[in-house]
């Protein structure tokens, strides 16, 4: 199992965004993968946006709630198009998910299918333009807050350039 980060940059709805696969968080013994593990959870620390990618063949109850204790801003149930040859009962594993996090986002997507897709896009455009609205709000505060300070700073330094000339008697 690779424990590198892959990274996709990409166009989404006109936004300049980078997916990065983190190929899994779970818990390991090994020294390896914990180190690669720890980095990829601090590279996901970092994002305006997680998705818990969880394949629908092997979904466990376990593994969705892991899933929705804060590694993801959204779970994706992959592979739906499995279900049906599958003893497993998404529905009540994604509603016992939701009494630990009843806004968790879960969408169902098929890539064999498309079934989905239209969704998780919807998604990822909705959070991708909320992440940017939030960066302009805070560059905007930012650069206001620039101002008041090289305002400041002038007015100061005025004070300054006064006080020298009185005290030169000038």
């Amino acid at each position: 199992t690779t424990r590198d980060l892959i990274e996709v940059d990409l166009d989404l709805a006109g936004y300049a965004v980078t997916l990065v696969d983190t190929a899994g968080l779970r818990e390991t013994s090994d020294a390896i993968e914990s180190e690669g593990i720890r980095r990829a959870r601090a590279r996901a620390e970092r994002a305006d946006m997680r998705v818990a990618v969880i394949d629908a063949a092997s979904l466990t109850l376990d593994l969705l709630v892991a899933n929705t204790l804060g590694v993801g801003d959204v779970v994706l149930i992959n592979k739906i198009d499995l279900l049906p040859y599958v003893e497993f009962d998404v529905d009540a594993a994604i509603a016992y998910a939701r009494r630990v996090r009843p806004d968790l986002p879960v969408l169902r997507v098929s890539a064999t299918t498309g079934e989905g897709f239209a969704d998780w896009l919807a998604w990822l455009r909705d959070g991708v333009t909320t992440a940017r609205a939030a960066r302009d709000q805070s560059v905007a505060a930012l650069r206001s807050r620039i101002a008041e300070l090289e305002a400041e700073n002038a007015a100061q330094k005025a004070r300054m350039i006064k006080k020298i000339r009185e005290a030169l008697g000038g």
